[in-house]
């Protein structure tokens, strides 16, 4: 029983994030200036160690009803968004300083407001292999059960 309480606890946080990013559908999409763009390296705790990683750190602009906003977030998961600074690619895309870029703004909230409206690749398998993890649990408990 308590297998099977895990595994749809798995797939109820799963289904809880995914549907942060349908809500995105919703938001309103305007164009904004990218200002700033660079990456930060920095130490984290992995374990007993410290690992030096990358993230990115951006700021925009948006206006909307000819009043102007700042914003700093690429997605809504910012705290995913880091690398080791040696990897051929990054987590995130890329941007350029003083582009125009679309952005999606929370209509109850301007101040609120993201770059990308999709989950990004990477996190994608992450959902999927909780996903997994949380159906063999909840079957793993179902033969428990009646074995």
């Amino acid at each position: 029983m308590i297998l099977m309480l895990i595994g749809i606890g798995f797939i109820g946080w799963v289904l809880f994030h995914i549907s942060k990013y349908r809500s995105l559908k919703k938001w309103r999409v305007v164009e904004g200036v990218i200002n700033n763009y660079s990456t930060e390296t920095y130490e984290e705790s992995q374990v007993y160690v410290k690992v030096e990683m990358i993230r990115p750190i951006i700021q925009y602009t948006y206006e909307i009803e000819g009043q102007k906003y700042t914003g700093t977030k690429i997605t809504l998961e910012d705290y995913s968004l880091k690398s080791p600074p040696d990897s051929n690619s990054y987590s995130w895309p890329s941007f350029k300083q003083n582009q125009l870029h679309t952005m999606y703004v929370n209509p109850a909230n301007p101040n609120n407001a993201v770059l990308i409206n999709n989950i990004l690749p990477y996190r994608v398998n992450h959902y999927a292999a909780l996903s997994i993890v949380g159906i063999f649990l909840i079957l793993l408990g179902v033969y428990l059960s009646y074995v």
